[in-house]
């Protein structure tokens, strides 16, 4: 996974082993923490001052400085927690399958936020309205929870295969990482491990 900061524009990225790597702007790459397998999500503070690293395996979030120092366990008892997000009043939340979402509190404490249990994915998005969005990996669709709680499926049919269109028309195959940009656009990546297709970046578009 990847995390960037936005004040000096370094780039975090996990391996989904044990590294934690920092690149700057110049494309200089270096290891700064090493811990257990199997990292997975990586995120920056709202503040700048601090990373948080889940682990995938182990189910918890370990809490580092910003240059990778001082580590410690901030949450514990996750279920296959994968990325890390931040909505813009600065609340944590953990992708989780198939638990879906979990809240995470200044103090580490995690409550579910919103209930999927039909979601088999791998990362979430969230808008400024309170809209979580889903890539389910395994069933090749783009879910959406609303502040209200309700799930649907807003794009792909569940074919595993690339094709562009609108809404249900549209199939991805394999969709797996998840990120939304300031005007509500989301991009999603694509890879399907048994066939090795996909390897796509996908836009969607809200009109």
């Amino acid at each position: 996974n990847i995390a960037l900061d936005v004040v000096t524009h370094n780039l975090y990225v996990t391996d989904f082993n044990r590294h934690l790597m920092r690149m700057d702007a110049s494309g200089n790459a270096t290891v700064i923490y090493e811990g257990n397998m199997d990292f997975a999500g990586i995120a920056v503070s709202p503040d700048g001052k601090n990373l948080f690293i889940s682990n995938n395996a182990l189910g918890t979030i370990i809490k580092t400085n910003i240059d990778g120092s001082n580590a410690s366990i901030f949450t514990t008892g996750l279920i296959t927690p994968r990325n890390i997000i931040f909505d813009n009043r600065g609340q944590m939340y953990v992708a989780s399958c198939p638990s879906s979402v979990y809240a995470i509190a200044a103090n580490g404490a995690a409550t579910h936020a919103v209930n999927d249990p039909s979601f088999q994915g791998l990362e979430i998005a969230k808008d400024t309205s309170g809209n979580f969005y889903q890539a389910d990996h395994f069933s090749n669709v783009i879910r959406m929870i609303d502040s209200k709680g309700n799930v649907s499926v807003i794009a792909g049919s569940g074919v595993a295969s690339d094709i562009d269109g609108i809404g249900l028309q549209a199939a991805f195959n394999g969709p797996q990482g998840l990120t939304i940009d300031s005007h509500g656009n989301l991009y999603v990546t694509t890879f399907n491990y048994d066939t090795r297709g996909g390897n796509k970046v996908r836009k969607i578009t809200f009109e």
